[in-house]
């Protein structure tokens, strides 16, 4: 579909008419009728295809009328509601194709962590640490991304506020994951180390924070990170 800023035309099209001179570059348009440009009281939309400055019509789209458009009449283009739906349905698709792509990329690929240097090694989005990929990742093994298990943090330090533990903090607090064997996984794997749910306690239920406790050595290597949970 194209599109031209600020372009209307005066035009006379009779009822049933479907080709009309249109001074538009070749292409393909959604434009409006009307019988007056500064006080119209009935409008049509059509499609139009443009070539060679000649316009094929199609007539009385989005619910409107095929009708008679004497002098004085003018055809115009704008964003119609037809075409905003039809644009707003692609960005759903594509939104859709996205996440079920992201869920295939976590299946096969896993969650990768970017960590900083310290003094806060992991993710923590609360906090501005780090970088998780994709995003919406999951604690789900299947790859599920998006909804309740949300990774919010996975971040370790040896002082304030982490004291070495192994934080992890999941969308959803105590509604959802009311204690720690509620988590829909047994092991986590940060690289090669792998951490099992049953050492895991609950540190802020409310806020769906767990941590693994006296964490020695940071698990967390700078940089990308490969977190798996089975």
């Amino acid at each position: 579909m194209n599109f031209v800023n600020n372009w209307s035309q005066a035009i006379a099209l009779a009822a049933g008419a479907t080709s009309a001179d249109l001074d538009l570059p070749d292409g393909t348009y959604r434009l409006t009728l009307a019988d007056s440009a500064a006080s119209a009281t009935r409008w049509e939309i059509v499609t139009a295809v443009v070539t060679g400055g000649v316009a094929e019509l199609a007539r009385g789209q989005e619910l409107t009328d095929d009708q008679e458009w004497p002098e004085g009449s003018v055809i115009y283009c704008s964003l119609t509601a037809g075409v905003l739906g039809s644009l707003l349905l692609r960005i759903e698709d594509l939104e859709t194709a996205v996440a079920d792509l992201a869920t295939r990329v976590v299946a096969l690929d896993g969650i990768i962590i970017t960590s900083p240097s310290g003094p806060i090694w992991g993710y923590s989005f609360s906090s501005g640490v780090g970088a998780i990929s994709p995003g919406g990742a999951t604690v789900y093994p299947d790859g599920t991304v998006g909804g309740n298990g949300q990774i919010l943090e996975l971040a370790w330090g040896n002082d304030f506020p982490y004291y070495g533990t192994l934080q992890l903090r999941v969308s959803g607090g105590i509604a959802v994951w009311p204690d720690a064997a509620s988590l829909p996984f047994e092991t986590m794997t940060i690289g090669t180390r792998t951490f099992n749910k049953s050492a895991l306690i609950v540190y802020d239920a409310a806020d769906g924070l767990f941590a693994w406790e006296s964490v020695s050595p940071n698990p967390f290597a700078a940089g990308p990170n490969k977190i798996a949970f089975s």
